[in-house]
């Protein structure tokens, strides 16, 4: 719905209503009021606060600003022409800019200086996801979909005939993480008593579950009390030197306190190799009170857990990766604030 009318994309046919009424029994005239617009099979039609429509397709993203009584004097313009949009839900928006999953990775059009919507840089948002671009099942890349939610995007990328990866992208950080194991097939948002939620369904799981939210799994008709075993993976980092190899330094974790019996595991992988070291950060409040507890005590108040790891047994090595997990006895939010590395180049000695 866009201007008081109704808008239909198909078949490169961009076709409209007659203006509100009573009745919209006859309303649409398809053989004179519709625009021809070249996108490929639609994806979407999305309205804009000031820059009329943006028309999706497989192949194309258009643009058009129709008058209050559309006329042949409107006329759409191109704003993407080497590439379009992936699948019917590859797009959402989030503020005033729109997102979309492209051929060649995720992309945004965002608002200029100039309160205009272009592409931006050339190269897609999602260019440093080598690894997960590779897994995509581009056989099943009409099932893609993607959702706005808490000031992210989550996008759900079929890696399979019945398997996902739903990546999670930042835009206030212009940073990217991965789910591996929800598997959803779908995901809508819904408000309840004024609250916004983000629901999921699992491939071949009949249950709906409601995402990014506590500390175990929920379905609708049930919960499975299965805590959720946190993994971050960093990525393999060469700290802007590949070629140079670096010895000693630290690894330093920050993270929130959350109760008693929680920890974090901390592997580190050197030169692409298997996760073997590792160190345990411990997220216990050593103020707080271990329930059942004698009346009166005092609650202490919530801080920031940094620990620091040396990485001098390590050796000399070329890319360093740490993978961060969560003790997955979690009885509230584990919440991992930053993971930071410093390492110093192996000094050149003359042969």
């Amino acid at each position: 719905m866009y201007g008081n009318r109704f808008w239909v994309l198909k078949d490169d046919l961009l076709y409209y209503s007659d203006a509100y009424s009573a009745d919209y029994d006859g309303a649409f005239d398809q053989s004179t009021e519709w625009f021809r617009i070249p996108v490929g099979n639609e994806r979407g039609i999305v309205p804009t606060r000031d820059k009329g429509m943006i028309i999706m397709g497989k192949n194309a993203i258009w643009n058009l600003f129709p008058s209050a009584v559309p006329a042949a004097t409107d006329r759409p313009e191109p704003i993407v022409s080497n590439h379009g949009v992936v699948s019917k839900k590859g797009w959402c928006v989030a503020g005033d800019n729109i997102y979309y999953f492209a051929q060649d990775g995720f992309r945004e059009l965002k608002r200029t200086a100039t309160d205009d919507l272009q592409t931006g840089t050339t190269y897609p948002l999602s260019y440093l996801l080598k690894d997960e671009f590779d897994e995509i099942s581009w056989t099943y890349i009409t099932n893609l979909s993607m959702v706005a939610f808490d000031n992210k995007i989550f996008i759900n990328v079929p890696t399979g005939a019945s398997t996902y990866s739903t990546w999670i992208y930042y835009p206030a950080l212009n940073s990217f993480s991965k789910l591996s194991d929800w598997n959803p097939r779908c995901m809508a948002t819904h408000k309840i008593n004024g609250e916004l939620r983000l629901y999921y369904g699992k491939v071949a799981d009949g249950k709906v579950y409601r995402g990014w939210y506590g500390y175990t799994d929920e379905g609708t008709t049930t919960t499975n009390g299965t805590a959720i075993e946190m993994t971050e993976v960093g990525k393999e980092e060469d700290f802007g030197q590949p070629l140079i190899k670096k010895v000693g330094g630290e690894i330093e974790i920050e993270a929130e306190t959350c109760g008693d019996g929680n920890s974090l595991t901390v592997y580190a992988s050197v030169n692409g190799g298997s996760f073997d070291t590792s160190w345990t950060v411990s997220l216990t409040n050593s103020t707080a009170p271990t329930l059942p507890i004698n009346l009166p005590f005092f609650l202490a108040d919530s801080y920031v857990i940094r620990e620091k790891f040396s990485i001098d047994s390590l050796g000399e090595f070329r890319t360093l990766q740490v993978k961060v997990v969560n003790s997955n006895s979690n009885i509230s939010d584990v919440i991992l604030y930053s993971v930071n590395m410093i390492t110093f180049p192996q000094e050149y000695e003359n042969e």
